[in-house]
């Protein structure tokens, strides 16, 4: 009951001042609720920041630095919000190319590092992995040509072989029949004698 009424009074506290900073900003000008406002968004800036829920933080100093060019704290961390999301996207896109990499699906980890070198263009991790994984394509497609040369090799061997081989056939199916022809006679001269 005691927290239901808490709650109650900071609900009314709250209203009240959301009332004030958007009725002040009317009556008297935006001038007079920037502060205020400015205050509000630095705070739900660095908490969106230690949640690391950097774009959103990134929109808010932004919207801090609209309403005021110089506020010195909402640049600084604009600035390492925007390195805390590459850092962010980094990984990720390091995690999608290991994966890949994994499942031997080596073109599409080539592609993920190249969104990497899209943000850090001198990433030496990057461009030495991509190498690596361009030799190791290269040698499967050499693989793979190999092993078409040696099977069509292969082929050509049998088809070589059954080619010769029927000349053999004919000349022992000639002297087959010769002999034949041979013994024929031979039994025919004995049998007329």
């Amino acid at each position: 009951m005691v927290k239901r009424s808490l709650l109650r009074r900071y609900f009314f506290v709250f209203a009240y001042l959301l009332i004030f900073v958007f009725s002040t900003g009317h009556v008297y000008g935006q001038e007079s609720a920037t502060p205020l406002i400015i205050s509000i968004r630095y705070e739900r800036g660095v908490r969106l920041y230690k949640e690391r829920e950097y774009e959103r933080a990134m929109q808010e100093f932004q919207r801090i630095l609209e309403l005021n060019p110089e506020h010195k704290q909402a640049k600084k961390y604009l600035t390492v919000s925007k390195k805390k999301k590459a850092e962010k996207v980094i990984h990720e896109l390091y995690s999608e190319a290991e994966t890949y990499y994994k499942q031997k699906e080596y073109q599409k980890a080539i592609d993920t590092y190249q969104k990497v070198l899209e943000i850090i263009q001198d990433d030496g991790y990057s461009l030495y992995t991509i190498e690596v994984l361009k030799a190791r394509i290269e040698k499967i497609e050499r693989g793979k040509r190999e092993h078409r040369t040696q099977a069509l090799d292969r082929l050509d061997r049998q088809t070589a072989k059954k080619e010769s081989l029927e000349p053999q056939e004919l000349v022992q199916k000639e002297t087959e029949q010769q002999a034949t022809e041979i013994k024929s006679h031979v039994d025919e001269a004995i049998a007329g004698k």
